[in-house]
């Protein structure tokens, strides 16, 4: 009996000592797993905002007007961080010249360049495309890792008088925005597509016709005629601002800049250094009684 007693104490102890190997190993193996998902957590989150990073720059670039891009003080003012790189280097395609190039460090060690190229295959090519390129780079450990996107910038086709926008109109349930024209000594109906619903005369603004609608619960068909006495008519105003010698002189969208053309024949925004109407807010136009 005290033999057999000896020899389960003896199998006891050999159990314990594999037990011990077996824990031993799968530690080594628990730690290298839980090693490598905090390293994966890391690297997740410190890609994540590293594309937070790339995305805002590219979003608030898109915000841009084409010209804004030429020279770097817009980008500069938004992020304070970036400054002019010391040598900008040459553009990596032959169609390309190299504009400008910025360098930053944002965060905790997030490298940020930007550089703007200009797409030139010809000496007498318009500027009228370019490529902004945004590159981060972070490490995670002691690995490097970079993150890059390019995105075409077109130069915008600038159209002056700022279109009619009839999302500014309120309207009460049950009522219909309807187009009218003036033909003769009436004013009619028009169709959504007419193009004679408005023409503006850049050359004499006065002499312009504007674009008119009614708002009215009446059901009303194309061709109908309409009177002041029966309904509210209201007529666009385009964005404009006054000139030094009192004339009108329109502006885009919702800036204070009016559109000319450079020794290209290209549209560009001028900044008119007058400020419009106050009723014109940050609007394109407005919608007035007449």
């Amino acid at each position: 009996m005290k033999k057999l007693l000896k020899q389960n104490k003896g199998i006891a102890g050999t159990d314990a000592v594999i037990a011990i190997m077996i824990m031993v190993l799968f530690a080594g193996l628990i730690a290298t797993t839980l090693y490598n998902i905090h390293v994966s957590n890391i690297s997740l989150k410190r890609m994540t905002e590293a594309n937070n990073h790339l995305i805002d720059i590219l979003e608030y670039s898109d915000k841009l007007y084409y010209d804004d891009l030429t020279t770097t003080s817009k980008l500069k003012q938004k992020y304070e961080f970036l400054k002019d790189a010391q040598s900008i280097g040459q553009a990596e395609e032959q169609s390309l010249e190299r504009m400008w190039k910025l360098e930053g460090q944002v965060g905790e060690g997030y490298n940020i360049t930007i550089i703007l190229d200009k797409y030139k295959p010809n000496e007498n090519a318009f500027d009228l495309v370019r490529k902004l390129t945004v590159t981060v780079n972070y490490k995670v450990g002691n690995k490097n890792q970079e993150i890059t996107i390019s995105k075409i910038k077109s130069r915008e086709n600038f159209e002056i008088p700022n279109k009619p926008d009839l999302s500014q109109l309120n309207k009460q349930e049950g009522e219909n925005i309807y187009k009218i024209k003036q033909e003769n000594q009436n004013y009619i109906i028009c169709d959504n597509n007419d193009e004679n619903w408005y023409k503006y005369n850049l050359e004499n603004p006065d002499e312009s016709i504007t674009a008119k609608v009614i708002i009215t619960a009446d059901e009303l068909e194309i061709g109908d005629t309409i009177s002041f006495e029966d309904y509210t008519i209201l007529q666009w105003v385009p964005r404009f601002v006054e000139d030094e010698e009192q004339n009108k002189v329109f502006l885009y969208s919702n800036t204070n800049s009016y559109i000319e053309e450079n020794t290209q024949g290209i549209k560009v925004l001028v900044n008119s250094n007058l400020n419009a109407d106050e009723n014109f807010g940050i609007n394109t136009g407005i919608w007035e009684e007449i």
